[in-house]
């Protein structure tokens, strides 16, 4: 299969906040990156300040990648609402980059 040109972003969950969800999220970018696929990111900035909470957008602060995390038995419904509304926010990014691309 020819991934040259194709959109390619990356996801990851762990159950820690410090996973080494930066780890993977490169390893995924460097692997697209040798199939010459366009890699695109978050488009978030943090939620860094601190009044923030986990129930807002990017609050792990991902860039380059979707990082969110969950307790090892949790299920989907039990994941912090600022994660799904931040998957849901960089599924939108990831759509709107794939449109501007087909042009």
């Amino acid at each position: 299969m020819d991934w040259k040109g194709k959109i390619a972003a990356g996801f990851t969950n762990s159950a820690t906040l410090n996973g080494d969800e930066g780890s993977t999220i490169a390893y995924l970018a460097l692997l697209a990156a040798q199939h010459k696929m366009l890699w695109t990111g978050t488009g978030m900035h943090p939620s860094n300040a601190q009044s923030s909470t986990r129930d807002e957008l990017n609050h792990l602060g991902g860039s380059q990648g979707l990082l969110v995390t969950s307790p090892s038995d949790a299920g989907i419904d039990e994941m912090v609402p600022g994660d799904l509304k931040t998957a849901e926010a960089f599924g939108a990014n990831v759509a709107e980059v794939v449109r501007s691309v087909k042009g």
